[in-house]
Formats: C-alpha cells, sequence, structure tokens
C-alpha cells in the first residue's frame, strides 16, 4: 500500500508545505487506479480535480502539440482548478496503467483560502518546477492564462 503522506513529500510542489497543511492535504486525497487510454482531463471541461501520479505514467498534451509526460511518483497535473476560471486548458492521458491520487476542486480551493502561506509556497513551487521541468511553458505562455 502506497503512503499518500510520503508520495506528496516527495513531490516538488507540496515538499515544502508546512506539516498541518499536508496533513489537510493526505485528508483531501482519494486514490484512483487508472488504465492507458483513460482520459483525466480534456480542454474546456470543468477541473473538477487535481492529480498526484503514484505509479504509472501520464500525458499532458497542450492544444499547439507540445507534450509533457509524467513518470515519476509525485508528478502533478490539473492545477487549472485552482484559477477562478476553473477549466481544464489541457488534456490529460493516462499511458500506462497506475494509481493517482484525486484531489477535489473545492478542497483544494478551501485549503490555500484557508491557509495563504500554503497557497503561495504551493504557487511557488510550481512555478519553480515549470522553469526546471517544462522551460517550454512559461508564466507569460497563452496555455498557462487560467492558472
Amino acid at each position: 500500500m502506497t503512503d499518500i503522506k510520503s508520495i506528496l513529500q516527495s513531490s516538488e510542489l507540496f515538499k515544502d508545505l508546512a506539516d498541518q497543511d499536508l496533513g489537510a492535504l493526505v485528508s483531501m486525497c482519494e486514490k484512483r487506479m487508472v488504465l492507458a487510454g483513460d482520459p483525466l482531463a480534456q480542454p474546456g471541461h470543468e477541473a473538477e480535480f487535481y492529480y498526484v501520479l503514484i505509479r504509472g505514467v501520464l500525458m499532458i498534451a497542450m492544444a499547439d502539440d507540445r507534450a509533457l509526460v509524467l513518470a515519476t511518483p509525485g508528478d502533478f497535473a490539473g492545477l487549472e482548478l485552482a484559477s477562478e476560471k476553473g477549466k481544464y486548458i489541457s488534456t490529460l492521458t493516462v499511458l500506462e496503467d497506475g494509481e493517482v491520487m484525486a484531489v477535489p476542486r473545492a478542497e483544494f480551493l478551501e485549503l490555500i483560502r484557508s491557509a495563504p502561506e500554503a497557497g503561495q509556497t504551493i504557487l511557488n513551487a510550481w512555478l519553480a518546477c515549470i522553469d526546471r521541468q517544462a522551460s517550454f511553458l512559461s508564466p507569460g505562455d497563452s496555455t498557462l492564462e487560467t492558472v
């Protein structure tokens, strides 16, 4: 059995969260088995969940044919759920059977509303991660407008 807290602590996005905020995040995670070919998100659809990879392989495909493969436990996708518009801007597809943690949008937003420091920590980590791992996406990129 995979320990949710360990996976979150290994994630670039959550590794610097305070224990209390990490605990709140753990309590809202829903483990899900996923199969190759499963669509987890599609552009324009309501952003209901944020995903953290436990095992398997996912692909984020942007409208302009750019893509990013997620294969490391703790990798994340779907941060559009934190935007005001709350719509997915990319397609997220399962490439290899595995398991993800789904974080419901309403609960995630409540966490960052009630703990602004946690929200700032997550945002800073997300921007740093894009800089390092997906430099073809920049904060000024139109594909990131809603985040």
